[in-house]
């Protein structure tokens, strides 16, 4: 077992997933079993989630005026070329604004419906707590839910809910996917219902119809399909889970 000066010294890189292997799962032990430092671990991350999401925000803002300005010059230059008798350059430009407006303009806002809908004890889901009635929070890629000791935090978007056990941490990696939300585990348990893909260090689960669980515990990774029908992919290959199937990696 590491110190808890060495586990603190190491939660930063941790967090910034930039410490792996034998290292990381050293500290998950300590912070199992060491509550000082779990409950910093979980203000580092709370920390890290809400700079991220300032970050992200002034980025995003850069790239819409960006886009903006570009979208104004293409329409000058389609209008200059409406007024010339030159018709193989409309030929030309006007399928190339409509391919920009079709393909660059959903770009300029990350739209997303991933919401935590509510909480108990220690959660917080992008640096906000939750309570039993709210508030919900919008959850964006990058942003991190987490929960406490006797805490629990409900995260939905419509279609999929994902609810967390007490002591997870869960980072949002892609919030509008086809196949349901797209999210890495850190630690702790979450409980699925509805299409979604997990990511862990141990292995990746995509839940294609159904209901999963998934545990992830000092390197231990347990997945547990309760309804429908799974898939864990992990470096010793892809297993298909069925209703009722357990397996540990």
């Amino acid at each position: 077992m590491i110190s808890c000066e060495e586990a603190r010294r190491r939660i930063a890189e941790f967090v910034q997933r930039s410490l792996g292997g034998e290292a990381g799962r050293e500290l998950r032990a300590h912070l199992t079993g060491c509550e000082d430092c779990a409950r910093a671990y979980r203000e580092t991350l709370a920390t890290a989630a809400r700079v991220g999401r300032g970050v992200r925000t002034e980025r995003e803002a850069a790239d819409r005026a960006r886009r903006h300005r570009e979208l104004k010059r293409l329409s000058r230059s389609v209008g200059e070329t409406k007024r010339r008798p030159r018709f193989w350059l409309q030929l030309v430009l006007i399928p190339a604004a409509l391919f920009f407006l079709l393909t660059r303009l959903p770009l300029l806002g990350e739209g997303s419906d991933l919401i935590a809908l509510s909480g108990s004890g220690e959660a917080h889901a992008a640096g906000t707590p939750l309570g039993p009635k709210g508030p919900e929070v919008e959850l964006r890629r990058g942003d991190v839910c987490t929960t406490g000791p006797l805490s629990r935090a409900e995260v939905s978007d419509g279609e999929t809910t994902l609810a967390l056990a007490e002591r997870t941490d869960l980072l949002v990696e892609h919030a509008g996917s086809r196949d349901g939300p797209r999210v890495r585990l850190l630690g702790g348990a979450i409980e699925i219902d509805g299409p979604c893909v997990v990511t862990t260090q141990l292995g990746v689960l995509a839940v294609e119809s159904g209901s999963a669980r998934l545990a992830l515990d000092a390197g231990t990774l347990e997945v547990v399909c309760t309804a429908g029908s799974a898939r864990l992919v992990t470096s010793l290959g892809t297993h298909s889970l069925a209703a009722g199937e357990t397996l540990s990696v």
